[in-house]
């Protein structure tokens, strides 16, 4: 199944990772109104560390939403564990009026889609639909082995 049907059918599960607990249990009362699955950490540390095993049933996210700070290695480290994850970074040095010109920076960020913060929820669930579409059936098919 894609991540757009893992969706519909109620099996997406997102991982968040922000040092604020409250703006993690917004950002989790979003996705869970939204009918994703999710988990919250403190920090990229914790979201990794639960991905051990890789199977979903060990912790492994489809999708994982993280504040972009000195998390790189970290989100190195959840690739490896899970190839096909899909992360979503928000950052505060991002501006809304331009996050365009961070693009190129994506890559070096360690994210696949990157936001402002403070996170606005409407565009949250807007980049969640296209981060879905991009979960392929063959990272399903290598978490269900």
């Amino acid at each position: 199944m894609s991540g757009l049907e893992n969706w519909a059918a109620g099996r997406l599960a997102v991982s968040v990772a922000a040092p604020d607990a409250r703006e993690r249990a917004w950002l989790c009362r979003l996705l869970e109104a939204a009918g994703i699955h999710c988990r919250a950490y403190a920090d990229a540390r914790g979201a990794v560390t639960a991905m051990q095993g890789g199977a979903r049933g060990a912790g492994a996210p489809d999708l994982l939403v993280t504040a972009l700070r000195a998390e790189r290695d970290w989100l190195r480290l959840a690739r490896a564990r899970s190839p096909g994850l899909v992360i979503i970074g928000f950052s505060p040095l991002i501006r809304a009026n331009d996050p365009g010109r961070f693009a190129p920076l994506r890559g070096l960020l360690g994210a696949d889609y990157v936001l402002p913060s403070p996170v606005d929820g409407a565009e949250l669930l807007a980049v969640l639909v296209l981060a879905a579409s991009d979960i392929s059936d063959s990272h399903a098919l290598y978490r269900a082995s």
